[in-house]
């Protein structure tokens, strides 16, 4: 918080010193050349609109960052911007990252947000990412209840939500049951929130979770970037 304050102070400072000078040159100079002064004045407002919106997503990024640090052991967090992608067929769900080869990532990391679960990259270049989301029909998970029994859950043909598509164990859902990662294969770690439970269907296959709200909007994520495991000599 206090990081934001002075930011802020320091940009109304600069402003308003900036300003009362702009008003004092209007007393002595000419129509071309206050023009020409208040072209600037507008220039340099706009840069700092736009340094303090920085500002802003950098605390936001920070702050997402502390909140998966916790479950961070087996991993090494990168911070990027996620935006989303029309895909060329309907049924596709996909996004786009800023992040890419030059931050050690590879295809196959998970994606988070605040809210939990965004998907995982399948393809990777100079300087981005390409994102299957979750709600994608061809993404799936190992997952967990909240009695600890096991499945896979994957997309569904509707945006925003899953479905299981395999049970591992006794999986019996129930209404409004919050489902989560298990931390098998290496991808998220365990108690990530993948959904909720919004109808309990039998089979289990036709239940119906919901995946977290705007999944495919543009937003802060953080990818999990395995530390690979050090080799005695």
């Amino acid at each position: 918080m206090k990081r934001r304050q002075t930011a802020y102070w320091a940009i109304g400072c600069w402003l308003l010193l900036t300003l009362v000078a702009f008003g004092l040159e209007q007393l002595f100079s000419s129509p071309k050349r206050r023009e020409f002064n208040r072209s600037i004045v507008d220039r340099a407002i706009q840069q700092e609109l736009i340094a303090e919106s920085e500002v802003q997503a950098a605390l936001t990024r920070q702050q997402l960052m502390d909140m998966w640090l916790p479950l961070s052991a087996n991993f090494t967090l990168v911070p990027a911007l996620m935006t989303p992608v029309r895909d060329r067929s309907p049924l596709r769900s996909t996004g786009r990252i800023d992040r890419g080869e030059e931050s050690g990532l590879t295809a196959g990391m998970g994606i988070v947000s605040s809210s939990g679960v965004v998907g995982r990259i399948v393809a990777v270049g100079e300087g981005w990412s390409r994102i299957q989301l979750a709600d994608d029909p061809g993404f799936v998970i190992p997952c967990v209840d909240e009695q600890g029994n096991r499945g896979i859950i994957g997309g569904a043909s509707y945006s925003g939500e899953g479905r299981i598509k395999f049970r591992l164990s006794h999986l019996e859902l129930s209404l409004n049951e919050i489902i989560t990662t298990d931390g098998s294969g290496g991808v998220f770690p365990a108690n990530v929130y993948l959904g909720i439970v919004a109808e309990n269907r039998t089979p289990v296959k036709e239940s119906r979770i919901l995946f977290p709200q705007n999944l495919g909007t543009e937003k802060e994520v953080v990818i999990f970037v395995p530390i690979e495991p050090r080799v005695g000599r």
